[in-house]
């Protein structure tokens, strides 16, 4: 299934049909689905360690993340939690972007606020600075994908950062395949010392993989040291 991988240093462009790609600080942590008719508007402060605040039309619901709500799962629970005026809970969320629902959310979220209509996703996002990931996602059907199955054809992007770039495909939650393609260190920088030059990682890896409708995928590309701009993103062919 994987083939090869090649690495360079040029820029990747925003997806067309066919693609889904994911930027810089774009992510997705929780995805959060409103039902409701209100406007939602989701703040999160200090990468979600601080007081987030989720407004469901004239009603806010303040999320404290300096305590115990410091996971995906945690804040996720508390986001599908918050209430309108009515009492009532609108908000369905999903989780499934991320590798581990245990994954950090105490400081590691961006600092944004995402608003979104009645009927529609809208995703918090993770802060390529300090994660060091880049993920693209294909959720299921029953979360938003409007789809049968779909063959996922290949990953490309470009993980700008330093150090080596950690490549793993999740289906389902279960990691299914890993590649690690390593920093080269061959610039030499006076006499003696050898330097790092990597700073962005353009990465194509052929994958042909069938991902069907009750299914969801993800790919987390990260690199060692530092994640900077850039993006990862997957080629799909829709059945």
């Amino acid at each position: 299934m994987l083939v090869s991988a090649l690495v360079c240093a040029s820029g990747i462009g925003l997806a067309a049909d066919g693609q889904i790609f994911y930027a810089e600080d774009a992510s997705p942590a929780i995805r959060v689905y409103n039902s409701g008719s209100e406007l939602v508007t989701i703040q999160t402060l200090l990468g979600g360690a601080g007081t987030n605040v989720v407004t469901i039309g004239s009603i806010a619901n303040t999320i404290d993340g300096s305590g115990t709500t410091d996971s995906v799962a945690e804040l996720a629970a508390a986001i599908a939690a918050c209430t309108n005026s009515a009492g009532k809970t609108p908000l369905t969320v999903d989780i499934g972007c991320n590798a581990a629902s245990t994954e950090s959310t105490d400081g590691e979220l961006l600092d944004a606020t995402v608003t979104i209509r009645s009927g529609s996703w809208g995703e918090v996002t993770w802060d390529t600075s300090d994660v060091k990931w880049f993920r693209t996602y294909l959720p299921s059907s029953a979360n938003g994908a409007s789809r049968s199955g779909a063959l996922v054809t290949s990953l490309y992007g470009n993980v700008g950062g330093t150090g080596d770039v950690t490549i793993r495909g999740y289906l389902d939650g279960s990691k299914i395949f890993e590649k690690i393609i390593e920093s080269p260190i061959g610039v030499l920088n006076g006499p003696t010392n050898l330097t790092d030059n990597v700073t962005a990682g353009c990465v194509e890896i052929p994958l042909n993989l069938y991902v069907g409708k009750s299914q969801r995928f993800m790919i987390s590309s990260g690199r060692a040291t530092t994640g900077t701009t850039g993006g990862i993103g997957i080629r799909t062919d829709y059945k």
